[in-house]
């Protein structure tokens, strides 16, 4: 009787189901959903942090490289905004 308890199908995905089913089921999507979002939210924190730093200490190590770059990127934009 084990194998055939094994081999038993699943319940019919067809079936009707209750509107408290569904609103349980839509319940544990949106917390999914806002965990999830929470964890992206807090990665992509975390790696702006970084490339800010990164940004911070290339502009501190190279003062007139970053003025330099600014200038003509300054420049750039207004030749094409022309």
């Amino acid at each position: 009787m084990a194998a055939n308890d094994a081999n038993a199908k699943p319940a019919n995905r067809n079936a009707p189901r209750s509107s408290e089913d569904l609103s349980d089921e839509i319940d544990a999507i949106r917390s999914e959903i806002q965990n999830l979002t929470s964890t992206v939210t807090k990665a992509a924190g975390s790696q702006i942090n970084h490339a800010q730093d990164s940004v911070e200490s290339a502009i501190r190590g190279n003062p007139f490289a970053a003025v330099a770059i600014a200038a003509a990127a300054g420049f750039l934009y207004g030749a094409i905004r022309r």
